[in-house]
Formats: C-alpha cells, sequence, structure tokens
C-alpha cells in the first residue's frame, strides 16, 4: 500500500535531474543552508545562483527547511527515499515517466515525437 501512494504521489511530481541531485544530497548533509549550497556548486560545477533558485523551488514545493541546517521534510523524505529505491519497485528513479525537466537539455539529435 505504501509503495502505491508513493507511486501516485510521484507521478504528479517531476523533478529535474539537479533538483533529485539535491534531494539525495541534503539527505546526506548536516551543513548549513548556505555551506551546502557553496559545495554543491563546487563539487557538481554548477553556478550557486541555479542551486539556490532549485533550492527555493524544492522549498517552496515544502520539501525542504532552511533552519540552522538544510533537512528534508516528510514529504521529501518520502521522496528522497523512493528515489533510492524506486529501480527495486519497477519505477524511474524519482518519478514514473518523468521526462528532462528545468536545467536539462535534450541533445541535439533527439526527436520529441
Amino acid at each position: 500500500m505504501i509503495l502505491r501512494i508513493v507511486r501516485q504521489l510521484c507521478s504528479l511530481v517531476k523533478f529535474s535531474n539537479l533538483q533529485q541531485e539535491l534531494i539525495k544530497a541534503i539527505s546526506q548533509t548536516k551543513l548549513n543552508t548556505t555551506q551546502f549550497a557553496s559545495s554543491f556548486s563546487f563539487k557538481n560545477n554548477v553556478p550557486k545562483s541555479t542551486v539556490w533558485h532549485n533550492l527555493r523551488k524544492l522549498r517552496d514545493s515544502r520539501l525542504v527547511k532552511f533552519n540552522s541546517k538544510i533537512t528534508l521534510t516528510k514529504l521529501g523524505k518520502t521522496i528522497s527515499w523512493h528515489s533510492s529505491i524506486g529501480r527495486a519497485i519497477g519505477c524511474n528513479p524519482m518519478c514514473p515517466g518523468s521526462s528532462p525537466g528545468v536545467g536539462t537539455s535534450r541533445g541535439k539529435n533527439d526527436i520529441r515525437t
């Protein structure tokens, strides 16, 4: 039953690859928000402004909280959990049927149908 609920939840939301990576990294950090954004930016060669923009989107979606340290909400933890077992239950790692989101691009030879 829980897996069905998680699948339904994830079918409603789509995350960019960057947002998926942010959720995964947040679940493994103990840094404050500023330190996290700087560290993630440096390690992944992503502009800080892009990291902050996506962190705010995750916060506005109620997946992340900015307190003394950056943390996932219960919903964010559920999404993170789903991404870690997604392949085991037959889903795309983040969401079934997901497509490239904001901040991703298709190759010039990719054709949409």
